[in-house]
């Protein structure tokens, strides 16, 4: 290889990789239903019953996404017209991709939450959660509005 071919390939590598900066600046993590920036979905199962994913982009660590999927889950009780959700299933993991321009991976994590809406006496020993004070603590923890959370969308 001659030194103009390696300076083009220098060239090409440092334009994928100014690209590849670009485009994660645009990629910020938030609450938001599912798009390119990834998100959350829900599913109706039943007519108490859904299953709410989230899929994180490579600014989102797993404990982020799980707690945007367990944000979604009491937003869908308070819209059903619950005070609490069991979560029947939980379930977090994360996949790994590599982009040929740069050897690094990038990770995306992916929270999967089975939820059922119940009356606040529901038996105790079964994972209950109070949906006002999941969004309470998200919300200030993670600095989302009540926008945000009523609509999934950013601000």
């Amino acid at each position: 290889m001659n030194i103009k071919e390696y300076k083009m390939q220098m060239m090409n590598r440092l334009f994928i990789l100014g690209l590849m900066f670009c485009i994660s600046a645009c990629t910020a993590p938030s609450y938001q239903a599912y798009g390119l920036r990834g998100g959350y979905q829900d599913k109706f199962l039943a007519a108490d019953t859904y299953r709410v994913t989230y899929n994180g982009n490579g600014k989102v660590s797993l404990a982020m996404a799980r707690d945007f999927a367990l944000l979604r889950c009491a937003v869908l009780t308070k819209q059903h017209g619950y005070s609490h959700f069991w979560i029947k299933m939980d379930r977090v993991r994360v996949s790994r991709t590599t982009v040929s321009a740069t050897p690094l991976p990038i990770e995306k994590p992916y929270a999967f939450i089975e939820i059922q809406f119940v009356d606040s006496d529901f038996n105790p020993k079964y994972r209950v959660r109070n949906a006002d004070e999941v969004i309470a603590a998200k919300q200030s923890q993670y600095k989302l509005s009540d926008r945000q959370i009523a609509t999934g969308s950013r601000d």
